[in-house]
């Protein structure tokens, strides 16, 4: 390669240090969210003026939404840091410094959900965040709703006790309130234990295969 090839290779040296400097964490950066999934809680962002991508976890976002997102295409302030030599990035904010809010959350808070509750049980929830809830009895809430239908449920909508993992086991018994998000079927929301008290789950779906025998 000529010298035009040496300057590249010496931006690129400079624009993704190897080692990050010790005083890293006082550093924000600014970059582009990549790709993030929303039902697992993470994505990749890619720093501006580099080609180092970090990764991004629900739980670094600033925000008051309780299952924070990022969308693909938002610009993003954060502190680059690095853990067990993986680029990771904290402290998530709004390119502003704010915190982020999702358009989700301020529709939430404006819907409306059935002043009645329904009961039934867990079909199944899949790891990637959501399953599906087969109701005791026929309800009406904008939609008809058989008895034996299963409603779907996102993670996002469940009460969950202090700590718990964001999921519902198969079989478990379950109380809702039902809300219907337009173009989709009726769905449940403010799921909790069919007492009514916050769900409590110790094992993430899938995490293990088979039951664990005392």
């Amino acid at each position: 390669g000529g010298a035009m090839d040496d300057t590249t290779t010496e931006l690129d040296d400079w624009s993704t240090p190897v080692a990050p400097d010790p005083d890293l964490s006082l550093v924000r950066a600014t970059g582009i969210v990549e790709k993030f999934a929303p039902k697992r809680g993470f994505g990749v962002i890619k720093i501006d003026g580099g080609r180092a991508r970090y990764f991004a976890h629900w739980t670094q976002i600033c925000s008051t939404d309780t299952w924070p997102v990022l969308k693909p295409g938002m610009r993003v302030q954060f502190a680059p840091a690095e853990e067990s030599s993986k680029l990771v990035a904290k402290d998530i904010t709004a390119a502003s410094g704010e915190a982020i809010a999702t358009l989700e959350n301020v529709e939430k808070q404006i819907r409306v959900l059935s002043d009645f509750y329904v009961q039934g049980t867990v079909l199944f929830f899949n790891r990637a965040g959501y399953g599906f809830i087969v109701v005791d009895t026929a309800v009406e809430f904008v939609d008809k709703v058989p008895a034996g239908a299963s409603i779907y449920v996102s993670r996002d909508e469940l009460v969950l006790a202090e700590g718990s993992v964001a999921a519902l086991e198969k079989g478990m018994r379950v109380r809702f309130r039902l809300y219907k998000p337009e173009h989709k079927l009726v769905s449940a929301a403010e799921v909790t234990a069919i007492d009514g008290s916050p769900i409590f789950c110790s094992a993430a779906p899938g995490a293990h295969s088979g039951t664990v025998s005392a």
